[in-house]
């Protein structure tokens, strides 16, 4: 590694060895959930307000991540950030997860937010629809539902039944409105992250942010730490302990039976 005490979050002091020390910390829980997938990396040549850029292939292929040296090459590398899509690299448009991001205004307040994901998670419940929330790193939360491999087209239309139904249901707080300008502040319930060629930042990845913030599983319980509660010094121990929200073994849905079986196809206008 070059420049192992180069400082790469200058709020925090955290210096690349630091960020290797995490990365090697997480590499057990974090790697099987890249695997078979082509990874999208977000490098810096810096520090996070220096110059970056994103890494899609090398030697001509696409990116694969199968083994903790190979995340630790990368971050040595600069990466920061990893990025997972949600199909498979022998079929990219089979998706075997569905998503859903809550993707607030510039204002909104977290308690917003945590609202907002116990509204969405009483829905998932009250369905039958496993799922599992993590935090985005930045300041939203993202919901995973486990699903059959359906073709990517599927899976946002169903996703978009769902969340029109939410917004309908809470107008005043949701939306599935696309321009900005109409969300009136609104918290934005992104199903087309669930397109083609769309990537989530990975589980366990680190963010670009002031406080080094992870995208971390949690419980409904947690809802009440906010986003920059959620840094190394805290994941680490969790994840030693053995407490990986992630790998939670839940059985995989078709995403319209839970719709037909409730008849939940509002409008999709």
């Amino acid at each position: 590694m070059k420049h192992p005490n180069r400082i790469v979050y200058p709020d925090l002091g955290l210096t690349r060895i630091e960020v290797m020390t995490y990365y090697d910390g997480v590499a057990d829980v974090m790697i099987p959930h890249m695997r078979e997938r082509a990874i999208t990396l977000k490098r810096w040549t810096e520090d996070i307000v220096g110059p970056v850029f994103y890494q899609k292939h090398f030697a001509n292929q696409p990116i694969r991540i199968e083994h903790s040296h190979e995340l630790l090459q990368w971050v040595a590398l600069g990466t920061l950030e990893f990025h997972v899509p949600l199909g498979l690299l022998d079929r990219p448009l089979q998706h075997d997860w569905a998503v859903l991001d809550l993707d607030p205004p510039q204002n909104c307040l977290w308690s917003e937010v945590a609202q907002a994901a116990r509204a969405v998670a009483a829905l998932w419940e009250h369905l039958a629809v496993p799922f599992i929330m993590k935090t985005s790193g930045g300041k939203g939360v993202h919901f995973y539902i486990p699903i059959e491999p359906q073709d990517h087209r599927s899976v946002v239309y169903w996703m978009k039944s769902l969340a029109t139904l939410l917004a309908i249901t809470f107008p005043e707080s949701l939306t599935v409105e696309r321009l900005k300008a109409r969300r009136r502040n609104r918290i934005y319930l992104d199903y087309l992250q669930n397109g083609s060629q769309r990537t989530m930042i990975g589980v366990y990845s680190m963010r670009a942010t002031q406080a080094a913030t992870v995208s971390t599983p949690i419980r409904l319980e947690e809802l009440g730490f906010e986003p920059s509660y959620w840094t190394p010094v805290r994941v680490l121990p969790r994840v030693a302990q053995g407490d990986d929200l992630f790998c939670a073994k839940t059985p995989r849905c078709r995403l319209e039976d839970v719709v037909e079986r409730y008849n939940l196809l509002p409008n999709l206008r």
